[in-house]
């Protein structure tokens, strides 16, 4: 694959970002002050989760675990990590109406253009297809359990609510994870030659963000394959030739994606199996309280 190297290392550097970015949205959430280095670890390893487990379950789980092993009562964890997810998706809205009008026209009108593209129409078939397959068998397999999710998230929500600091750096770090994972794209299809040219970098962003959100609608491992279809569907309708468009968004997903799992299982022990209760005088205890 021929690459422009020299945007290879902010790739990274975004990739990395992101785990940051969720640590404190993390730390945030729960009230107390965690190791970061710890919570940053277990980011990995959640995301290692992430990619054999539907919807998140997997990254949440080793969330709470974490939590728990550091002194957090288990139903504390649990609504904090469930707030973490849902304010983190009511984050992204505002950013995407601030980013749309800067750049999403040039997005909007491209896609509409290409809505008689057969590779679109092919691409955009086949994920609703899979969405629709995904959400039905889910339907079938519905139990008390997704009332029991809310419940918490709802607890969750209340409990920052009460601290408005924590409110906002819980908000503010989870649209920057999603901003910077929206930039690492720009970055990899810039990398690609032929692909796209500098001054486009804006309209790559609002792509990524207007896609991730339709792919994050399919309930599947990681987005697997859905995430691919729909943002190489972005970039051919964006104008961006089959290959260049499929070389960029598999080197977004190597980079962002895949390459942190090893990560994730090497600090796997670190962050799941030495349970390490801090000492409340050194950490404060948490000021959640879930009701």
């Amino acid at each position: 694959m021929e690459l422009r190297w020299a945007y290879v290392p902010a790739l990274i550097a975004l990739a990395v970002a992101h785990y940051v970015l969720a640590a404190i949205a993390l730390r945030a959430a729960v009230g107390t002050r965690l190791p970061l280095l710890d919570t940053v670890m277990t980011q990995f390893t959640a995301a290692a989760a992430n990619r054999v487990t539907p919807s998140g379950l997997g990254g949440s789980a080793v969330n709470v675990r974490f939590l728990t092993c550091h002194g957090i009562p288990l139903r504390a964890a649990i609504a904090a990590v469930a707030a973490m997810h849902v304010l983190g998706g009511l984050a992204d809205l505002p950013m995407i109406a601030v980013a749309s009008p800067l750049a999403g026209g040039e997005v909007l009108t491209s896609l509409y253009e290409a809505a008689a593209d057969w590779r679109v129409l092919v691409i955009a078939a086949a994920s609703g297809v899979a969405a629709v397959t995904v959400l039905l068998r889910r339907h079938r397999r519905r139990t008390d359990d997704d009332d029991g999710r809310w419940a918490d998230a709802r607890a969750g929500v209340a409990g920052l609510v009460r601290r408005p600091r924590d409110l906002f750096i819980t908000m503010a770090a989870s649209a920057a994870t999603t901003l910077s994972m929206g930039i690492a794209f720009a970055l990899s299809v810039l990398a690609v030659p032929g692909a796209a040219e500098p001054g486009r970098a804006g309209t790559l962003i609002v792509a990524y963000l207007i896609g991730a959100s339709l792919s994050g609608l399919v309930p599947v491992p990681a987005g697997l394959g859905s995430t691919e279809a729909v943002l190489v569907g972005a970039l051919l309708a964006l104008g961006v030739a089959t290959g260049p468009a499929i070389q960029s968004v598999v080197l977004f997903r190597v980079i962002t994606h895949w390459a942190p799992v090893p990560v994730g299982v090497l600090a796997a022990r670190r962050a799941l199996f030495r349970p390490r209760r801090t000492d409340p005088a050194s950490r404060g205890e948490s000021t959640f309280t879930a009701p």
